[in-house]
């Protein structure tokens, strides 16, 4: 079949094909004898169909041979991936798809022990004549044999790999897809930074040791960074170049925010206006002001302080970076989560104490920080006991519903008992201050942050803590509600917290801080009166101010009575009223006729009578008068009654106690309470809903010393 036909010529061949085809199968439908059955000539039919179809696969195949004898010239040689085709068995039949071929492989059983090398290392069948194997192996035709593929000898990977062919499954050897995992003799893959020329770290050196101040932090050593990186390195050198360029604008006047957004701030990335404004908010942090800027304003100053302790002196790089998270921290509260670690890693690199301006806010910042015991080890007095409040106590006071009532006492008086006891035993190094463990930690300095790597370093620290203890967090928390329950008595409340596993030093402790703010007996009576009548209480009742003056109308009611006497000539008598008269120019009042003077009056008094006492006086008179002791007979009779009352008030039978000996419940409860509350300072019974009296058992230690 010539190979340059032209479509024309191939559609005439295809219908000359059809053709031969049909007649074919009418010739076949001939030669049958009329009276057979259609299925034979259905067989018929198919048949004939069947033999067109071969030849014409002959016909197909033959000038497939010529065209690659046309484009393969040479002897022998043969396309690699040219399908041979099968030869073909079994009946003539066109459905008869004949027998399944064989099984080549076979799968092991590993119930008698594991596969044996020769196992593995088996060669594999050679396929049958014509059959389609995986393309990565490579069959010779004619019955030879498959050439061996080379593996280099340092080779030591599995021999090959089982896929699925159209025979079964076959071993085909690895190639270039097998992974480093496979390949363990085999060299190594050269790095990506290698390649392109990064210097390689000659390793982690020590820089210095030292010991800081403080109980709890032992000894830091600070090492080099044993890693480099291009990237930072780079970012080091803008940030030396950008600290260099000073700010030459005014501070006082108003400049209006630039916005800026990255995840990674760097100097490149930035506009000339966000350059200026930047030099703008450093300048005015530096200056204790702090303008408005998006955040990675704040990040960019941050990480050019870390990256230039050469540049910035680290005290006042120390102090900056307390002055910008103190400063943004109400407008960016992540600051929190990176400067209670950075910061950290400065000092301590470093060798700088923590800026003292930090002292406000550490309640807030130890809790978030993953090595609190660096701002412990500085902290003192009462922010190191809040401090410990806050990250190791179980209960927070300020959760209790008589906090909103009694804020200013709750926040004075609990951490100071707090203070006091955990002071006591840090005195005398006995319970969470025993510090006996030494821990031991490597950090790496600044993580998150952009900065070099001649500026990172790892930070090996040896230090002991109180706060990593497995009872410090119950003492903690047993010693606030402890606290709690005293301030209670003070003010009065009478509910208390249910405390466990406190050390009776450390309630000594509490209880000798609270003993001077008890109030006195008078104290409490006052306030009882207090509470049953205000102090106001008795305004309501006041007479109404009309004005009127008393020495006003005595002097306008002496000068009528003067007056009427001059009108008349009479005299009205030494009524204080009519002897008063009104005052002349000189302020002093004219004289009255008839008026008596004080020497008048002292001469007309006459000497008071003393009666004469009879020679013979009664044996009354004469004895004298024995002390009367009618009452503290009859207060001890009342003790007496009172604890008898209050015995059967703590047994529950109060009432009963009241009938026997006639008493009204009331009253008796009355004056048990008030003899009560003269001792302890609250009251001892209170009404039942029965409507009658019952104990309160909170104070039944106080009862029964009383009784006793």
């Amino acid at each position: 079949m010539p190979e340059n036909r032209t479509p024309e010529e191939l559609a005439a061949l295809a219908k000359e094909i059809r053709r031969r085809v049909q007649d074919r199968i009418e010739a076949a439908t001939r030669n049958v004898e009329p009276p057979a059955d259609a299925d034979k000539k259905l067989t018929a039919a198919l048949d004939a169909v069947s033999r067109a179809m071969d030849e014409v696969g002959e016909q197909i195949d033959a000038a497939i041979g010529r065209l690659d004898s046309r484009l393969f010239p040479e002897e022998g040689k043969e396309r690699p991936d040219a399908p041979q085709p099968a030869p073909r068995t079994g009946s003539d039949d066109f459905w008869d798809l004949g027998r399944p071929k064989p099984r080549i492989y076979a799968k092991p059983d590993f119930r008698d022990g594991s596969l044996s090398p020769a196992d593995v290392n088996a060669p594999d069948p050679e396929p049958a004549p014509g059959e389609r194997i995986a393309q990565a192996e490579k069959i010779v035709r004619g019955g030879e044999a498959a050439k061996e593929e080379r593996i280099h000898a340092s080779y030591q990977g599995s021999a090959g790999r089982v896929v699925n062919t159209a025979g079964g499954q076959r071993s085909v050897p690895q190639g270039s897809y097998a992974t480093r995992s496979y390949r363990r003799g085999s060299k190594p893959v050269q790095r990506e930074a290698d390649r392109v020329g990064t210097k390689k770290s000659p390793g982690s050196s020590v820089v210095k040791t030292y010991r800081p101040e403080g109980s709890l932090i032992r000894e830091i050593t600070v090492r080099t960074w044993e890693a480099d990186t291009e990237f930072y390195n780079r970012f080091l050198s803008d940030a030396l170049k950008s600290h260099n360029t000073k700010f030459t604008g005014d501070l006082g006047e108003r400049h209006v925010p630039v916005p800026y957004f990255s995840y990674v701030p760097q100097y490149a990335h930035m506009s000339l206006a966000q350059v200026k404004y930047y030099e703008y908010v450093r300048e005015s942090v530096r200056h204790g002001m702090f303008p408005t800027c998006d955040f990675p304003y704040v990040l960019l100053l941050i990480y050019e302080i870390l990256n230039l302790p050469d540049a910035i002196p680290p005290e006042e790089g120390a102090a900056e970076l307390a002055a910008v998270w103190t400063g943004y921290r109400a407008s960016y509260p992540r600051l929190d989560g990176v400067l209670c670690e950075w910061l950290p890693d400065y000092c301590m690199i470093h060798g700088i104490p923590l800026p003292d301006s930090l002292a406000p806010i550490l309640p807030e910042i130890v809790p978030k920080a993953q090595f609190k015991e660096f701002y412990l080890n500085r902290a003192a007095g009462g922010m190191l006991t809040r401090t410990v409040i806050e990250t190791s106590s179980d209960y927070d006071y300020r959760t209790s519903r008589y906090y909103a009532g009694n804020r200013d006492a709750y926040e004075r008086h609990i951490p100071a008992a707090v203070g006091a006891a955990l002071g006591a035993e840090a005195l005398e190094k006995r319970g969470i201050f025993t510090l006996d463990r030494v821990y031991r930690m490597t950090r790496d300095s600044f993580c998150g942050a952009i900065v070099a790597s001649s500026v990172k370093r790892r930070l090996d620290i040896e230090f002991v803590s109180f706060t990593r203890r497995a009872d410090t967090r119950p003492l903690v928390t047993a010693l606030v509600k402890h606290s709690e329950n005293r301030l209670r008595a003070v003010l009065g409340i009478k509910a208390k917290l249910g405390e466990n596993g406190l050390g009776e030093e450390d309630c000594r402790t509490i209880d000798a801080y609270f003993a001077p703010l008890f109030p006195t007996k008078e104290a409490v009576r006052q306030r009882k009166e207090d509470a049953y009548m205000p102090p106001d209480y008795l305004k309501n009742y006041e007479a109404e101010d009309t004005g009127f003056d008393p020495a006003a109308a005595a002097a306008i009611e002496a000068q009528s009575w003067a007056n009427a006497a001059r009108l008349t000539g009479g005299d009205y008598g030494t009524s204080p009223a009519a002897a008063a008269g009104p005052a002349d120019d000189f302020g002093e009042s004219p004289a009255i006729e008839g008026e008596m003077t004080s020497e008048d009056a002292c001469a007309a008094d006459p000497e008071p009578v003393v009666p004469a006492i009879p020679d013979e006086a009664p044996e009354a008179a004469a004895a004298p008068e024995a002390p009367d002791t009618s009452a503290d007979a009859s207060s001890g009779d009342d003790d007496a009654l009172l604890k008898d009352g209050l015995r059967a008030a703590m047994t529950g039978s109060f009432r009963s106690f009241c009938r026997e000996h006639a008493l009204y419940e009331g009253d008796l409860a009355d004056k048990i309470n008030a003899r009560f509350l003269a001792l302890v300072g609250d009251v001892a019974l209170e009404a039942s809903p029965d409507g009658g009296f019952e104990f309160i058992e909170e104070y039944r230690e106080d009862a029964e010393e009383w009784l006793r």
